[in-house]
């Protein structure tokens, strides 16, 4: 039996992560090793602590899973620090026969970092230029090229931008773009091609790019050419999101058609943070889920906010800073704060709490176009955030 090797975090949950690809390569009937890079703590919706492994403990499993000689392909994703990316990458560079996908994984789907900012720099340098197939999300594929990622054609010059880098086939998937459908960019020596799927806005996101790299190191694993590989993954995780999404649908429906169901946004001035998350989760929540935003000290919408919001088609003009008190505390099931260095206020009962650090956009210093940078960056944070949140839960 052909093997697959992840070097990757933990995943107590087990729906991502290490855990995940070898669920994974499990069902493409590959035999699956692994390397722990990392031990997170985390659940579905937050993460609360991530411990890095010595980098000469990453180096000694993956030279032990290698020993046997099984290893027919390999993917990295949660990489954690700068020390154990150039540990992996110098592996890399001594074994060039065997395909690697490259998942830079960047930041946990409920927030928080998973990778340093120091690390950027060797991964790009180190791992990209001896990737098989590279497979970032939107975000990070901005963040490793620099590439203004709004629609299919900014993922389709982020795609070039990798290869350029010496990938030989990058896929920017799609999940996190505005689009009716999911469309990833896929791009081989500066051709590029679409593979579009249906988009499942109520299935539980977690842990899908982790099973997408995984699902294709494990074509690659039998001999599947790369786009081959990435068009079987592509369907396999739209299998497993198809499943997600009616257990969801049957948990929701059997449990909870009592439970309050509104969701707040919250932070003290209630002017940008919480206004943007409240106008994003009313495009994107499903029917029947209530969205409001409130602050500890309301002030006023602040005006760049409703200018960066109507960039992408959401007019929240007619919003108004509101009080806690304002709120109808009983219809509430999720309280959302988004506070960074601030206090955040404190909302009484018995819900289910987010904390989303994100920085103050008002609070950036600088002219108007700095300004504006500061705003589109929180905005877009939080798009991300949502795409992969539950609307449902409780």
């Amino acid at each position: 039996m052909p093997g697959a090797l992840t070097i990757a975090g933990s995943d107590p949950t087990g729906g991502a992560g290490l855990q995940a690809d070898l669920a994974t390569f499990a069902e493409f009937g590959v035999e699956g090793s692994c390397a722990v890079t990392a031990v997170t703590v985390q659940t579905r919706r937050e993460l609360i602590a991530v411990h890095p492994l010595p980098p000469e403990l990453v180096a000694a499993q993956i030279e032990a899973a290698l020993a046997g000689g099984g290893v027919r392909a390999w993917k990295t994703g949660m990489l954690a620090t700068a020390a154990i990316v150039r540990e992996v990458a110098a592996i890399v560079r001594r074994r060039p026969s065997i395909p690697l996908v490259v998942d830079p994984v960047l930041a946990a789907g409920a927030g928080g970092a998973l990778l340093e900012d120091d690390a950027i720099e060797p991964l790009v340098r180190g791992l990209i230029p001896r990737a098989t197939v590279v497979t970032p999300n939107t975000v990070e594929a901005e963040r490793l090229t620099g590439v203004a990622v709004r629609d299919p054609t900014g993922a389709a010059r982020a795609a070039k931008a990798l290869c350029r880098m010496g990938a030989l086939v990058a896929v920017v998937t799609g999940g996190h773009l505005e689009t009716a459908e999911i469309v990833d960019v896929v791009c081989r020596e500066d051709q590029v091609h679409t593979l579009r799927g249906p988009r499942l806005r109520a299935a539980d996101l977690h842990g899908t790019g982790c099973r997408f790299s995984a699902a294709i190191a494990a074509g690659l694993a039998v001999g599947d050419a790369p786009e081959e590989a990435i068009r079987r993954a592509k369907g396999h995780v739209a299998a497993v999101l198809r499943r997600r999404s009616h257990a969801r649908e049957v948990r929701m429906e059997s449990n909870a058609e009592n439970a309050p169901r509104g969701i707040l946004f919250l932070c003290v001035a209630n002017s940008a943070r919480s206004q943007m998350a409240e106008g994003l989760a009313r495009a994107m929540a499903p029917p029947g889920v209530e969205i409001y935003s409130a602050g500890s000290a309301p002030a006023t919408v602040h005006p760049v906010a409703v200018e960066v919001m109507r960039e992408i088609g959401i007019d929240i003009s007619g919003h108004r800073s509101k009080s806690i008190d304002e709120i109808p505390k009983e219809r509430i099931g999720t309280v959302v704060t988004l506070c960074a260095e601030e206090v955040c206020p404190i909302f009484p009962g018995d819900v289910r709490r987010l904390h989303w650090p994100l920085e103050d956009p008002a609070a950036v210093g600088g002219g108007p176009d700095e300004v504006r940078a500061a705003f589109r960056r929180v905005r877009d944070r939080i798009r991300e955030k949502l795409a992969s949140f539950d609307f449902g839960g409780r």
